[in-house]
């Protein structure tokens, strides 16, 4: 359990109650800026553009996994808990053999600690 500010937390893989709450966690991302790509005289730039409204995006549930051989391979799952249980936030990863590569399928972050500095060390 690591302790940031006022708030415990820990990480494990997901125990049998944890899949249900993952299901339902508001994965929606919501941002007051965008960044547009620009060409420059040594390549590219990014440039910070503010928006009002803040732009809201949903991501739908179900989309994570690899296609492997026409078989479905589920991600692996790991899940940060708060003191109390309550889900903060999950990880889903998958591993790409040929490239020795660890792809980052879905994230999300529980809203109440969006925004918030967190050290699992």
């Amino acid at each position: 359990m690591t302790t940031v500010g006022d708030t415990a937390t820990g990480t494990a893989s997901p125990a049998a109650g944890d899949m249900e709450a993952v299901r339902v966690l508001d994965d929606s991302l919501t941002t007051d800026t965008v960044f547009r790509v620009t060409v420059a005289e040594d390549g590219c730039a990014l440039r910070e553009i503010p928006v009002e409204p803040p732009l809201i995006k949903v991501f739908p549930y179900g989309r994570a996994g690899r296609r492997r051989r026409g078989r479905r391979e589920p991600p692996a799952l790991f899940v940060a808990h708060e003191a109390a249980g309550d889900l903060a936030g999950f990880v889903a990863v998958s591993y790409s053999g040929w490239n020795r590569r660890l792809i980052t399928e879905n994230i999300a972050v529980a809203p109440p600690h969006r925004g918030r500095e967190w050290d699992a060390r």
